[in-house]
């Protein structure tokens, strides 16, 4: 074993056999860390177990960072325990004592730990800085019986001595004790071979060889002086420092080489020593030598102990005494900081019992003055009683083990606040070892303590919201996603168990499609976001399950990183689209319909292309307006529809034309010529067609053939003209409502995507309930609310689905987890759909005591499903009829007689609707609609002559209300007296339930814009905070520009999102209500800007109901953030109070402010601001120039006062005052 060679890692001892003892001496951190980190590093890197006992100046976090430099991977070596980096205090003291016997047993236990896990033995390295000189005898003796232990054992172990602790004495036990030693000298390392390892073998006169190079070695100056101050003997650094060999220094008298005096002075140890013969030390400056020295004395005896002399001893203390001012500096900067932070500091004396507290102490228990005296007892008294026992138990530990303390309690102030305060302190003892005193600190920590429960709700709701979501999140584990996991989701979709590896690479049970091409596992978004670093965004990916199920996911993958930025892992989101794919196959499938349709119809399909600015030619015809004109399809195709009319019909095409380059679609009657040369008459709706620049590029038109009703009309020409005007209106409506469908459906087709879920949790135990956000935004009811019990939430389910959700959550209750669809009813009486799956969550003895779930609104995605059913049939609709119901009224005899699908319209059969009168109709008007309805027939009848167009809602046979579009024309007899009245009607019902969905999807759409925005600005302004903090940690660092910028960058962040969050939680308009916002504003930036002990007040006079829009608001909030920035940073400097003031009002025109180009006069108004922001601080400096600004924030207000079309106007005297004026166009009575 001892034969053994291992690399020591330390160049200048290269490799030692197992059993070397060895030991350094150093002067600062640095020369620890050259010789321990090297030495560890070749130990991790042979298979060795590794023990690092740390003391200071190094101690473990920082013995960590340093081996983390040369050895990256040491965190793996920690984790897997092949190193280990331990505090002296829990290694070499046992509660506070050192034991030889103990210490020695541990390490044999290490010994045994590292063979037994196959280790090829054991490396150690022990800091002593810790020892104190009342131990220094134990631990020698410690030190041999350790080497003789190490000597026989697979062990190599290194002892780290700091020059600064030991005298020359204890260095010749420290290397006596050690097989050789490393002392730097001149910059470099040298190895002395120790005495002790020699004994056996060397002379005396070769260990006083040995002990005389280890004097002369020693940095410190070190002579040896007869009872007459000669010296005899001088080392070679005091024989340097004196300027002479150490030859030349034998006889000198000391005091005169050293300080150029004729007798010792006052203050030289040796003069005491010579008096009392005993040690002394002193501190001293001496300029002859060049710095601060501590200076000590031992007495030398003879065999008869009369004293011969003394070992005279200099240590350079230059460098510590400069640390030690630092260390004051630092003290002071630390009690600053200390009263900033709201921590106080204090002292106990243990004897006495008195206390010294900063004034922030007594601060924190509520006292403003501090008070003439403290005790322990009166800090008992403010501590709760719940917390006095363990407090008092924690303190009396500490006093009587004399160890370290802190704990964390509440305290009640002299005002009856309750706060809480975390408490540290430390044993001091005085220069005979005994314990006196005790200091520590008190910090206020309530906040804090809120904060902590704020982020366990919020990990505990974020977790939930993982364990319900129905989102498969998935984590990739390692850079090759070997292992993934995912949550409930991920293994329901994966048909895995929980924590079971789902991944590709290691499980190909599943097999993966892009469109229908396979993928390989490394294909996958999660593994190309990892191999690639890159981030996947909305693939979809078909997957064929082992049960032969196939599902269509959409995900998205980022990669993670370590803390060096190598790739870790990834994280990656996938949403089952099965069903929606299945729904947009469904629409694909309707819509080929619909083309079909169009080729099948039984009316004419033309399609012109405007060709060269002049002349439209024909692109396309179906057969049935080939057949309608005589000719082939291939005849028309490039023709003019000159070509198949006459001349009145060419200038009348001529003119639509024009029109449809205006985009004006009609509906019209035209007539063309068949190839047999007979008139066909088409009733013709028209569409202009546009390219994506909005040129026009020609129109499709639908033709529908009225020959024969011509020549009927041709017979009723003067009964029926009105009528036909009606018609005409009826088809260009249906093609308006054709389209407004088709937008609708577009719509609720992006509004199912939107999927507004939330999360709740429901106790048992305590019948209380939670609810996230967004089922409160769901069941419009306000956050501030209690979430309701469960009786109370009944009363939101749908009297018709309450049976059937009551049955669900007994399900639930026994074990059987449920997935149901429900109505709700609002309190504003809105009916909504919503969507829940739930989880019962059991105790320790399988009792339900919580049901936990998540709640979607799926309202708009059910209107959706809705409207497609009915758009199908609507399709029907147009093939086969109208779906209209004409009239003719006969005011005389009061009698009604009805053509058209009435039975379907109204619920009435044709018998039952024979003769009904005006009376009739009238009473199943609704009663809202009645009294319009009479008061606009009584003035048509008195003034109109033309067609008429009202809607009300009508009473159905069945009780049901439907919205009818009665369009009807007055008919007079020869004395111009009405007598009829002709009319057609129409079930617009469903028109107006599009027209309200649009409208709500038109609001919900803008507010997730400004959600999202807000939350984009929110998480700009997270990362300028954590990259301030990141700046914060460094030296010289903490009150530089680069802060001061990321402050202001954050808080012009913050300015517009308030904006945008202010838009969200508004009604859905692009409109913000100025004032309660710039108030949030002004108050985030009271809080961000902290003055210490100045007291700065806030004055606002803001007009009332003033709405700008995003345009206005933004400018105007920068600016605002600017100015109030500015005073609260530099207004007060020197001051103890101050007010800042900010006004908004409107004022009268005034000829330097222009009214807005574009502005409506019927709707809209100019009005002109004044805006107002001013201080009464120290002012701005003589000289500024506000057309000329220095700085970045007057540069940014001036830009957007320029922005605003406004005038910037600033006074400067007792305070500061800016004064924006400015105009904007308001809507009015905009509410």
């Amino acid at each position: 074993m001892k034969g053994q060679l291992r690399k020591s890692g330390i160049d200048i001892i290269g490799d030692v056999p197992w059993g070397t003892h060895f030991c350094q001496f150093y002067q600062t951190k640095e020369d620890l860390i050259e010789i321990l980190v090297p030495y560890f590093r070749a130990g991790l890197e042979n298979n060795e177990y590794s023990v690092c006992i740390t003391s200071e100046p190094l101690e473990t976090e920082e013995a960590k960072e340093a081996l983390r430099k040369a050895v990256p991977d040491i965190d793996v070596y920690l984790e897997k325990g092949q190193i280990e980096i331990i505090s002296c205090t829990h290694w070499c003291l046992k509660d506070g004592i050192f034991d030889e016997e103990d210490l020695l047993d541990r390490w044999a236990e290490k010994i045994g730990q590292a063979l037994k896990n196959s280790y090829d033995g054991l490396r150690t390295a022990t800091n002593v800085s810790w020892l104190d000189k009342k131990d220094w005898s134990d631990f020698v003796a410690y030190e041999e019986q350790g080497d003789r232990v190490v000597s026989n054992c697979p062990v190599l172990s290194l002892c780290a001595y700091s020059l600064d602790r030991c005298n020359a004495s204890e260095i010749i036990d420290v290397v006596a004790n050690h097989q050789f030693a490393l002392i730097k000298r001149e910059g470099k390392w040298e190895q002395i071979e120790s005495s002790r390892r020699k004994r056996a073998e060397e002379t005396a006169l070769q260990a006083t060889k040995n002990w005389e190079f280890t004097f002369d070695a020693v940095p410190d100056l070190i002579a040896i002086l007869d009872t007459e101050y000669r010296i005899v003997r001088a080392n070679r650094a005091m024989a340097a420092r004196l300027g002479r060999t150490p030859e030349e220094c034998a006889g000198l008298i000391c005091y005169r080489a050293i300080h150029g005096t004729d007798e010792p002075p006052s203050f030289c140890p040796y003069r005491q020593s010579l008096m009392d013969g005993g040690e002394h030390t002193e501190e001293v400056h001496e300029d002859s030598l060049g710095g601060d020295f501590i200076l000590s004395v031992s007495p030398l005896h003879d065999s008869e102990g009369k004293l011969t002399g003394c070992i005279h001893l200099a240590r350079e203390i230059t460098e510590r005494k400069r640390a030690e001012e630092a260390v004051r500096e630092g003290e002071e900067r630390l009690r600053f900081a200390l009263e900033t932070i709201h921590t106080g500091a204090w002292d106990l004396d243990l004897v006495d019992h008195t206390a010294h507290r900063s004034l922030e102490h007594d601060r924190i228990f509520g006292y403003e003055q501090q008070l003439p005296q403290w005790t322990y007892e009166m800090f008992l008294d403010h501590v709760l009683p719940e917390d006095r026992a363990m407090v008092n138990a924690k303190f009396c530990k500490a006093t009587t083990t004399c160890s370290d303390w802190s704990f964390e309690c509440r305290i009640r102030r002299v005002d009856g606040e309750v706060r809480w305060i975390w408490a540290a302190g430390r044993h001091r003892t005085d220069e005979n070892g005994s314990v006196r005193r005790m200091a520590g600190i008190v910090q206020d920590i309530t906040e804090r303590k809120q904060l902590e429960e704020q982020t366990r709700q919020r990990a505990e709701e974020l977790a939930t919201v993982m364990d319900t979501v129905p989102v498969s999140i998935l984590i990739g584990h390692d850079p090759q996603s070997r292992n993934i996991t995912g949550n409930r989701m991920a293994n329901k979709l994966n048909e895995a168990e929980v924590g079971e590896n789902v991944s590709a690479n290691i499980t190909p049970v599943r097999r993966f499609f892009q469109n229908g091409i396979g993928l390989t596992a490394n294909e996958l978004p999660m593994q190309q976001a990892a191999l690639k670093d890159i981030d996947m965004r909305n693939v979809e990916i078909d997957v064929l399950l082992p049960s032969g199920e196939w599902r269509g996911l959409l995900g998205s993958a980022s990669p993670l990183h370590d803390s060096v930025g190598r790739v870790r892992g990834s994280v990656g989101a996938f949403m089952d689209i099965t069903e929606r794919k299945k729904t947009e196959e469904a629409l694909r499938e309707s819509e080929e319909k619909y083309r079909n349709l169009i080729e099948t119809a039984n009316e004419g399909i033309w399609i012109l292309e405007w060709v060269h600015d002049s002349e439209a030619r024909t692109t396309y015809v179906n057969k049935k307006m080939a057949e309608m004109l005589g000719y082939s399809r291939e005849a028309m195709i490039g023709k003019s529809v000159r070509d198949f009319t006459d001349e009145e019909g060419k200038t009348i095409f001529e003119m639509n034309m024009k029109k449809s380059q205006q985009g004006i679609n009609e509906s019209q009657e035209f007539k063309l010529l068949r190839k047999d040369g007979l008139p066909l008459w088409a009733l013709v709706n028209s569409k202009s067609l546009f390219d994506k620049d909005g040129r026009f590029i020609g129109s499709m038109s639908m033709h529908t053939d009225i020959t024969k009703r011509k020549e009927a009309e041709a017979k009723l020409k003067d009964t029926l003209d009105n009528l036909e005007n009606l018609v005409k209106e009826r088809t260009a409506e249906l093609e308006e409502a054709y389209k407004s469908l088709k937008e609708s459906e577009k719509g609720l087709a992006e509004a199912q995507r939107m999927a507004h879920i939330g999360n709740w949790e429901w106790d048992f135990i305590r019948n209380e309930a939670h609810w996230s956000d967004e089922i409160y935004r769901i069941f419009e009811r306000s956050p501030q609310e209690s979430a309701p019990p469960y009786n109370e939430y009944l009363s939101y389910v749908h009297p018709d689905d309450r049976d059937y959700v009551v049955d669900a959550v007994k399900k639930a209750i026994n074990g059987k987890s449920f997935s149901i669809d429900h109505r709700i009813i609002l309190a504003n009486g809105e009916e909504r759909t919503i969507h829940k799956q739930s989880e019962v969550i059991f105790n320790e003895q399988n009792i339900p005591v919580q049901l936990k779930g998540i709640a979607q609104d799926i309202t708009e995605r059910k209107k959706t499903e809705k409207a497609l059913e009915l758009s199908e049939e609507r399709y029907r609709i147009v093939t086969e009829q109208t779906g209209q119901l004409v009239y003719d009224y006969n005011i005389e005899t009061d009698i009604v007689e009805l053509a058209g699908n009435a039975e379907e319209l109204t619920g009435f059969t044709p018998d039952e609707l024979k003769n009904i009168n005006l009376n009739f109709w009238i009473s199943r008007i609704h009663l809202e609609d009645l009294n319009k309805f009479l008061e606009n027939h009584k003035k048509h009848f008195v003034f109109e002559r033309g067609a008429n167009r009202k809607e009300y809602r009508f009473r159905k046979k069945n009780g049901e209300y439907i919205y009818l579009e009665d369009n009807w024309t007055l008919l007079r007899d020869e004395k111009n007296s009405v007598n009829r009245i002709l009319g057609v009607i129409k079930d617009v019902t469903e028109r107006k339930q599009a027209e309200q969905t649009l409208a709500n999807i038109e609001i919900a759409r803008k507010k997730e814009i400004h959600h999202r925005i807000k939350n984009n600005l929110q998480v700009i302004s997270s990362l300028l905070d954590l990259q301030a903090e990141k700046f914060g940690g460094r030296e010289h660092v903490e009150d530089s520009e680069v802060l001061n910028a990321f402050k202001e960058s954050q808080n012009r962040v913050i300015s517009i999102a308030l904006i945008h969050e202010e838009l969200h939680e508004g009604r859905g308009n692009d409109r913000l209500n100025f004032s309660p916002y710039l108030q949030r504003l002004v108050e985030n930036l009271f809080q961000t800007y902290t003055l210490g002990n100045v007291e700065i007040s806030l004055n606002m006079d803001m007009e009332e109901n003033v709405f700008f829009d995003m345009d206005t608001a933004v400018p105007l909030g920068l600016i605002v953030n600017e100015l109030v920035s500015n005073s609260l940073k530099y207004a007060f400097q020197g001051k103890d109070k101050g007010v800042i003031q900010i006004k908004l009002s409107r004022e009268g025109n005034r000829a330097i402010i222009s009214n807005r180009e574009g502005s409506n006069k019927e709707e809209n108004e100019n009005t002109n601001f004044v805006l107002t922001v001013s201080d009464n601080g120290t002012g701005l400096p003589e000289g500024f120039n506000l057309e000329n600004p220095d700085t970045l924030g007057i540069q940014l207000v001036t830009a957007l006062v320029d922005q605003l079309d406004g005038v910037l106007e600033m006074k400067n005297g007792s305070g500061t005052e800016f004064i924006i004026r400015f105009a904007i166009t308001e809507k009015k009575n905009f509410a």
